[in-house]
């Protein structure tokens, strides 16, 4: 178990412990520890409901190849069956699935037209060609509350296709929560969910027309290059002015010459207030981040592990939730530092250590909880800080990293990059039901709608990267982190780059994990477990430090 005072390890045959709700988790007394995590998956665990929701893909995703829907499926069946095989629909896949199901919607019968088109409802025949069932389709999501609509119908379908979500108020356009969606074919889909009819397309058709104008780096360059002919003709008849225009006679020289002192000196102070603004510019960029002379944004280091510069900088540490948040106090981390853009993976664990003890594995304790699923992109869990601080040793030592240091970020390091100069909740925002996370959804913060419970970890970066391009810093796994946990700790901690407690029984996990309510997920929620103690919610992230 993992707890402020452990006493014992974990037991994987024990029922799965009920927790406690975001309002019981924030009225705990000082003195009460946090409610431990207890990992004890059931041998065999339903997987959540496609009716639900499939988790949110990440802004990055491996390149796939398109697949052809099954003839004789519904896509709801699709859907499904790509979700267990953690399979995604490529961005051009749904662009055609939206023009082939507007064409069947306009040329369905009459006795059809008050129907509504759901998932369920749309089918695949032998040619290829997208048909409409027979019947009416049962109700699988809640779409936002609205009179019957074709054009809206087709819109959720879509959304739920790009995201893995069904859409719900307030509203987001899908490349929000999926980074490789065109813009404009998000506005296009969120211009046929409003809710006023007026604000939709005209019709059906046009949205149709809109999904199928092209977004490709083509399409961009061809309209740059109409930018650019504009502008050339623009300069061209300047040029032509120029040389036509009237000469200005002898009489109108003295007021000419004024007219050029002016615009001259107009034009010199315009060059001067840009020059200070490129110079505040460049200084304020300085103070919160490019600090480290020659260091690269982005590296990947001799195991494929993907690390990205976090700058030097200030924020505000803590919050007013629970007692060992407390009091929220200004932190200055003086030094950048490398942290590692995911978790690390089973696969880079396994080739740094020679085993893989994770719980979801091919060979795991959960192994058919991830039946027919690749687990080596997952993080790495059952791992105790001791291992992790092992891996840090053998990976600074490998013969590809020319003595480069790694190790376990501090606690104000973790969080200042979670944070990533937000201050709510989570980074994006103050709300969580599984649907931005891996978390437990039933048991949501911010809102009352349930989302997923996935009960499996799943592999990193499928949900929203925050502000510094890191995947996963809300569940999944806890991460172990440096520093030893005391929960009085914030009223004396340094100002600059806290290193933690004195040493005591426990250290400090931070970020939630897969099993756990949304509240436990929060960016300012601290806990610990004994150095020695794993367990299948518990992973890490590195740092590599700045030479």
């Amino acid at each position: 178990m993992l707890r402020d005072e452990p006493t014992t390890t974990p037991n994987f045959t024990k029922p799965l412990v009920t927790q406690l709700t975001s309002e019981q988790i924030r009225n705990l007394p000082a003195s009460t520890p946090a409610p431990p995590p207890v990992f004890a998956p059931s041998p065999v665990a339903a997987p959540p409901s496609p009716a639900v929701m499939m988790p949110v893909v990440s802004a990055v995703e491996p390149a796939r190849g398109h697949e052809t829907l099954l003839p004789g499926r519904t896509l709801r069946d699709e859907m499904t069956r790509r979700m267990q095989k953690d399979q995604r629909f490529h961005v051009e896949e749904v662009r055609r699935l939206g023009q082939q199901l507007c064409h069947a919607i306009r040329k369905r019968p009459a006795e059809a037209m008050s129907r509504r088109i759901r998932p369920e409802s749309v089918s695949w025949s032998e040619t290829g060609v997208i048909g409409l069932c027979d019947e009416e389709a049962p109700a699988s999501s809640s779409l936002l509350p609205c009179e019957r609509d074709d054009q809206r119908d087709v819109a959720a379908i879509l959304f739920e296709l790009l995201t893995g979500s069904v859409p719900r108020e307030p509203l987001v356009g899908p490349h929000e929560l999926r980074k490789n969606v065109p813009t404009r074919m998000s506005q296009a889909v969120l211009r046929a969910l409003a809710v006023k009819p007026e604000q939709r397309f005209p019709s059906l058709e046009e949205f149709q027309k809109q999904l199928a104008m092209p977004s490709t780096k083509q399409q961009e360059r061809l309209e740059m290059a109409a930018i650019l002919g504009v502008a050339l003709l623009v300069s061209v008849g300047l040029t032509w002015w120029a040389v036509t225009r009237p000469k200005p006679k002898p009489e109108d020289k003295i007021e000419y010459t004024q007219r050029f002192v002016l615009v001259d000196e107009a034009r010199k102070r315009a060059e001067q207030v840009d020059a200070d603004i490129v110079t505040e510019a460049k200084r304020t960029s300085d103070d919160i981040g490019r600090v480290a002379r020659g260091a690269e944004a982005k590296l990947t280091n001799s195991i494929g592990m993907e690390l990205v510069l976090i700058p030097a900088g200030e924020f505000e540490m803590g919050s007013n939730e629970r007692e060992d948040e407390k009091p929220v106090h200004r932190v200055r981390i003086s030094q950048p530092f490398y942290l590692g853009v995911y978790e690390v993976t089973q696969s880079q664990y396994e080739r740094v250590m020679g085993r893989n003890p994770s719980w979801f594995s091919r060979t795991g304790g959960g192994k058919e909880q991830v039946s027919g699923l690749d687990t080596s992109e997952s993080p790495v869990e059952q791992v105790s800080w001791n291992d992790a601080q092992e891996f840090c040793r053998k990976l600074s030592s490998r013969s590809g990293e020319s003595g480069r240091r790694y190790r376990l970020p501090t606690e104000a390091e973790w969080e200042y990059a979670c944070r990533a100069g937000t201050k709510t909740k989570f980074h994006f925002g103050d709300v969580l039901n599984g649907d931005k996370a891996n978390v437990d959804g039933t048991n949501p913060e911010g809102t009352t709608t349930k989302g997923p419970f996935l009960k499996r970890t799943t592999s990193v970066g499928r949900y929203v990267a925050n502000g510094f391009g890191l995947y996963d810093m809300h569940g999944n796994v806890w991460e172990w982190c440096e520093d030893w946990y005391d929960k009085n700790y914030y009223a004396k901690s340094p100002p600059e780059d806290p290193k933690g407690a004195d040493p005591g029984s426990s250290r400090v996990i931070r970020g939630g994990g897969w099993y756990y309510s949304a509240v436990h997920c929060r960016a300012a929620f601290r806990y610990a477990g004994t150095p020695s103690n794993r367990d299948g919610n518990l992973g890490f992230r590195v740092v590599r430090v700045v030479e």
